[in-house]
């Protein structure tokens, strides 16, 4: 399934990722969430890697749930790999409850890792 909306913001959902490249491909985004069924070791969910940083506006905010797993940590750090390597500057934060959500944002934004 995927959805989007028309506009300057739009929302995207992508449930297949044979669609992922159709949604996703030329477009750039303020906030993607990650999220989805139960991940996998070493890696999981890294559908994203190809169209990074490319897919993202200046100012940014990357969601990834279920962060309290193995391959949805190592998933976050080939991002923050990434974006070291293409000079993007950006913050980081766990936030922690009954399971982890880690959240990445550009510096500018950076004010969301203090909620």
């Amino acid at each position: 399934m995927k959805s989007a909306t028309g506009g300057g913001v739009g929302i995207v959902t992508v449930y297949d990722e044979k669609d992922f490249k159709s949604v996703v491909d030329g477009k750039k985004f303020d906030f993607i969430s990650i999220d989805g069924p139960y991940g996998s070791s070493p890696l999981s969910r890294i559908d994203l890697l190809p169209y990074l940083p490319q897919c993202l506006n200046e100012n940014f905010c990357i969601v990834i749930d279920d962060f309290n797993r193995a391959g949805e940590q190592n998933t976050a750090s080939l991002i923050r790999q990434n974006l070291t390597e293409n000079g993007i500057a950006f913050r980081d934060t766990v936030y922690s409850g009954s399971k982890d959500l880690y959240l990445l944002t550009s510096a500018n934004s950076a004010w969301l890792c203090s909620l």
